[in-house]
């Protein structure tokens, strides 16, 4: 009663039996055994329709609370503020030291070899000074950034395990354990592999940005050629982010499915062995892992037809910088060492495009797991205060 009295008025996260998976509106993906077995034989029937139509098939598989998901992780983030800062000032550091030697090239060709107007040891020393702030920038970001994406995988789990660990036995025996294993151990893993990218992302987005702005500064005209191709990069990327999320999504929650059927044979060896149902369990499996395998596929041909694409594009860009600046050089309309430190800014840029394309797909994966884990934790943390609410107003309403 009491439970009914709060999933009306909207205290308890509701459990809508039998549908699991599909359908579930305002709890997301459904943990219980039960709803996960009707909802995996439905999302089974849905896997053989046409591959056209990826983004339709999971659309009943997307999870409802994915709101401020990167909020709540950069709360996590946050409580490691040390960790953080030294981290980003390392990617602040390595990106300033990047964008300050193309320069220093440029005035080495036009001021020293060309026309022997300067001095060529200021601008060494420059050089070696820029390297070593280079050295120094990479080392605080990989070491500081690796560092806090330990830590905050460390605070994830354990508030996973104390999430668990304050349910009654009746709330946990609903709990589907491969489910629980697949967000404890793979989904906070990779949620841990995107925050150590993370320095490195904001370094190439730095990079990226600083950059366009020099390579404008030095060339309009070179850098509206580089630039054109970036509609092209936005569409694609707006077209592979839309059918990678919910088929990564797919995917987790299969092997969260192979894992619990795993488990409870393992645990139950004797009761299947006893009742001969050893054929039985393994068609199941069989069949689960079939649909595993089909779902990493279909990920799989999702990546190979969007990352290829990616990363030709900008080389197109390229071709055309190349073409039209050695053209301009040759004319004399900019100087040698203009071209070559535009050249070298469009090459610094293969990075972070690279990078942000790979992002495009291990980004949805990682979302994903978030989305799984903080699920988890969230729905179990207002289920108990939810009771306690709910027990306060019916206590209230007697009195």
């Amino acid at each position: 009663m009491l439970q009914n009295f709060g999933v009306e008025w909207g205290l308890l996260p509701c459990r809508q039996r039998g549908r699991g998976l599909v359908g579930s509106k305002r709890c997301g993906v459904a943990l219980s055994d039960r709803s996960s077995q009707h909802g995996s034989s439905q999302l089974r029937d849905s896997q053989h329709k046409d591959g056209q139509h990826g983004q339709g098939q999971h659309d009943d598989v997307r999870p409802t609370n994915e709101t401020r998901w990167l909020r709540r992780l950069a709360g996590y983030c946050w409580r490691f503020k040390r960790d953080v800062i030294i981290a980003l000032t390392g990617a602040v550091l390595y990106t300033a030291a990047t964008l300050v030697i193309p320069l220093l090239q440029r005035n080495i060709i036009d001021n020293v070899i060309i026309s022997s107007r300067e001095s060529v040891w200021p601008l060494a020393i420059g050089l070696l000074i820029a390297a070593a702030a280079n050295f120094a920038g990479i080392y605080m970001r990989r070491y500081r950034g690796g560092k806090t994406a330990l830590d905050v995988q460390h605070a994830m789990r354990t508030e996973l395990f104390e999430s668990l660990s304050k349910l009654d036995g009746a709330r946990q025996d609903e709990i589907h354990t491969g489910q629980l294993v697949g967000r404890s151990i793979s989904d906070i893993n990779m949620v841990q592999g995107l925050l150590s990218w993370m320095p490195l992302i904001i370094g190439s987005v730095l990079l990226f940005i600083f950059s366009l702005v020099i390579m404008v500064s030095l060339s309009p005209l070179l850098s509206l050629v580089a630039v054109a191709v970036a509609p092209a990069l936005w569409l694609i990327s707006t077209s592979s982010r839309k059918k990678l999320f919910p088929a990564s999504w797919h995917a987790q929650q299969v092997v969260g499915e192979v894992a619990a059927i795993v488990d409870e044979n393992v645990g139950g060896v004797r009761v299947v062995k006893g009742f001969g149902q050893e054929e039985q369990e393994m068609e199941r499996m069989e069949a689960t892992s079939e649909e595993l395998f089909g779902s990493r596929l279909r990920m799989i041909r999702f990546t190979a037809r969007y990352n290829p694409a990616l990363t030709a594009i900008p080389l197109l860009g390229l071709v055309g910088v190349l073409a039209l600046g050695g053209w301009l050089a040759i004319r004399g309309d900019i100087t040698l060492g203009t071209f070559l430190a535009f050249s070298t800014y469009l090459a610094l840029l293969t990075g972070p495009v690279r990078m942000l394309t790979a992002l495009v797909t291990i980004g949805q994966e990682a979302r994903a797991s978030v989305i799984r884990v903080f699920e988890f934790i969230v729905n179990n943390t207002v289920y108990i205060f939810s009771i306690i609410a709910a027990m306060c107003v019916v206590v209230v309403y007697v009195v």
